[in-house]
């Protein structure tokens, strides 16, 4: 599928829908901003514009996206903003492992927004996107919006924005240009 965008021609409609083909329900999630999916995807959606019925319930699939190529982790440097000691390291948010999360501190202090996780790559390396696994079995902590940034020269400069769902999926954002650089953050803005 790739990059999902969904419109409407009133700007206070709400659009609700489901990545799954079923019923958009009242329990269906509300669209907030463009849509990654990097597996085929049937998109039901149907919108509502105050003081008027909600629209037929449109019903698209689309096709899965070709995967990209990962980056291998070994050498990689992390390093965060903020870690709960003995809970949530930065290094387990690249460990590959869905049992392990990085965590701002909480037990001592609880640090507001925004958080950063800096990854060092160990060589300049080509990223064309980047793929979020949220916490898992807890949505306490979960990023919403946020920002991805590579260094030049000296400077990190965003290179995209995107919003996760508040869902445990994984969920892969591109850009349009590659971008090539050592190192990278993700900038959480909000929970």
């Amino acid at each position: 599928a790739g990059r999902i965008t969904i419109g409407h021609r009133a700007s206070d409609a709400t659009i609700k829908l489901t990545l799954d083909g079923s019923a958009v329900g009242p329990g269906a999630a509300t669209y907030g901003g463009p849509i990654f999916a990097p597996g085929a995807v049937v998109v039901s959606a149907r919108a509502g514009v105050p003081g008027l019925p909600a629209s037929e319930t449109v019903t698209v699939a689309f096709p899965a996206i070709v995967p990209v190529e990962k980056i291998a982790r070994g050498g990689w440097k992390v390093a965060a903003d903020s870690a709960e000691p003995g809970e949530g390291a930065p290094e387990n948010a690249v460990d590959g492992d869905p049992d392990t999360f990085w965590h701002t501190e909480w037990s001592a202090r609880t640090p507001q927004p925004p958080h950063f996780l800096e990854i060092d790559l160990g060589a300049d390396t080509t990223v064309t996107g980047v793929e979020l696994l949220p916490r898992q079995g807890n949505p306490n902590g979960r990023i919403g919006r946020f920002e991805i940034q590579a260094e030049s020269d000296g400077a990190f400069r965003t290179v995209h924005t995107g919003v996760l769902d508040g869902s445990e999926n994984r969920a892969r954002f591109l850009w349009k240009t590659p971008v090539s650089a050592r190192r990278w953050r993700l900038r959480a803005l909000t929970e």
